[in-house]
């Protein structure tokens, strides 16, 4: 009965995506924030989404116009700016909106910022039109103050944003700034312009609250992250070109289960980073798009569901790890429709790794790696095309117990284990797993076998009996039961 269920919902959820793929992130109707309709025009445009995930944009993040709407100019002249608005103050280099409305902004602002100081309750809609905005010490834009930023890149546009390479002098007093475009607030970017942001210093987008992309073309060079969203990274189109010494997507709030996700449902995406190509807490869900990513890990989440699209991935840790990132859910990979193509490099690496469940119902998955799956509680398929090494596979071999390129050596099997005991039975934690000395003695921190190669450190030699048989250090202790798909479902505002 089980595999019956999983059979259809697989046929279900594989509809659902050829439908989706003509209409979602698509030319179609929208209402704006106050629920009227919306012209389409030459500055106008609407994106749609699947219905069931609807509840994830408001009709404004999905909708680039702002010709119907009352428009205040801002034009930026190297070391000053002008405007006629009341809402507008201008400080040398320094503009700040404090009033909600539509601000369209253009020309060139030398070592200068863009500040939204306006009530809580407001949404300021910011529509570069062929703006460059450069600042040695801060961000280039900065809500301290609003309920919510839009930055609309206009139609036929090409926009830059930079930061100066070093420690911002901006203060927030909560907050600490460290994003190119930093927004204590809700952030929507869309349009069908391009932006181009180098974060030198830390981060290229931050939202301290929920972060959604529903247009535009990016191209982003960031020291640290490339986008960032506190509570969670909403994604439905997009044309994204990320190279990043951190995370290129990111959502890290880890004390309520309804937050810290990832969901995209389209865009196009080449990512490079030194870490984590798309990172999240609880979910990380993927229902289309494209996505090229070269990686340290390509997919980290506690759950990692994908119903859709096409993806390429080649990572030098793990392809996708489920990780017990979050105490609310217990890790599971998922995978129910689209193309995935893993290749991984030689060494401690996993093409597909859980610190719980792995689970295939649908879709094509072909993997070229030393061991393509590694799992605590269980490895399933029971649908789909799985091929590894170029052979056609239908049950899942874990390569814990040697299968799929034997065991690795270094940490090998245990490596990525979350939850795992020593030889007295006391509970692991990551750090004390991963924090390994270098040559010289010294403690290597952070994430573990990625500073391996950065620091020029190895790990420690797997411990071996009198036999050379591999010795384990203690039981792998999943906690809990590992729950059936995760759905987040957090409540919305326009």
């Amino acid at each position: 009965m089980k595999r019956n269920i999983l059979k259809y919902t697989a046929i279900i959820l594989s509809l659902i995506m050829i439908i989706a793929a003509f209409a979602g992130c698509s030319a179609g109707s929208a209402s704006d924030d106050s629920g009227s309709a919306t012209n389409n025009s030459e500055k106008s445009a609407q994106v749609e989404v699947n219905e069931a995930n609807a509840d994830y944009f408001t009709e404004r993040d999905l909708d680039f116009s702002y010709a119907d709407r009352e428009t205040q100019t801002i034009v930026l002249n190297g070391s000053s700016a002008e405007s006629t608005s009341s809402a507008v103050k201008i400080d040398g280099s320094s503009v700040t909106i404090t009033d909600e409305g539509v601000y369209i902004v253009s020309g060139k602002l030398t070592d200068g910022e863009i500040i939204v100081d306006a009530e809580e309750t407001d949404k300021i809609q910011i529509v570069l039109n062929g703006a460059e905005i450069s600042n040695s010490d801060g961000a280039a834009i900065y809500a301290k103050s609003a309920d919510k930023l839009f930055i609309t890149l206009a139609e036929g546009t090409e926009n830059s944003l930079a930061d100066g390479g070093k420690e911002y002098t901006q203060t927030d007093s909560e907050k600490t700034v460290d994003g190119v475009i930093f927004a204590d607030c809700d952030l929507t970017l869309n349009g069908s312009g391009k932006l181009t942001v180098n974060a030198g210093w830390k981060h290229a987008a931050v939202s301290k609250s929920d972060l959604v992309i529903t247009g535009g073309e990016y191209d982003i060079t960031s020291a640290e992250k490339g986008f960032e969203g506190e509570n969670s990274v909403r994604i439905c189109g997009g044309s994204f070109t990320v190279k990043s010494g951190d995370d290129a997507f990111h959502a890290d709030e880890e004390t309520d289960k309804e937050k810290g996700f990832v969901y995209i449902q389209g865009g196009a995406f080449k990512i490079e980073s030194s870490d984590d190509g798309i990172h999240a807490v609880t979910a990380l869900t993927i229902d289309g798009g494209s996505f090229d990513i070269t990686a340290h890990e390509a997919l980290e989440a506690t759950v990692i569901t994908i119903n859709g699209g096409e993806i390429n991935i080649s990572a030098s840790d793990d392809g996708i790890n489920a990780a017990a990132k979050s105490e609310f859910y217990d890790p599971q990979v998922i995978i129910n429709a689209g193309s995935l193509t893993i290749k991984m490099g030689a060494g401690d690496t996993d093409a597909i790794d859980s610190n719980g469940t792995i689970e295939i119902n649908g879709g094509t998955v072909d993997i070229t790696a030393q061991s393509a799956f590694d799992y605590v509680t269980s490895g399933k398929i029971n649908g789909g095309e799985v091929t590894v090494n170029g052979e056609k596979i239908t049950e899942m071999s874990n390569q814990f117990g040697g299968a799929m390129g034997g065991m690795r050596g270094g940490l090998g099997g245990f490596g990525n284990r979350e939850q795992m005991t020593d030889e007295n039975g006391e509970t692991l934690t990551r750090p004390e797993r991963e924090n390994f000395t270098d040559e010289n003695g010294e403690t290597v921190t952070g994430r573990g076998r990625k500073d391996f190669g950065a620091n020029g450190a190895t790990p420690p030699e797997m411990p071996t009996d009198e036999n050379g048989n591999a010795v384990f250090p203690g039981n792998m202790k999943p906690d809990g039961e590992m729950p059936g798909n995760v759905t987040v479902d957090p409540s919305q505002t326009a």
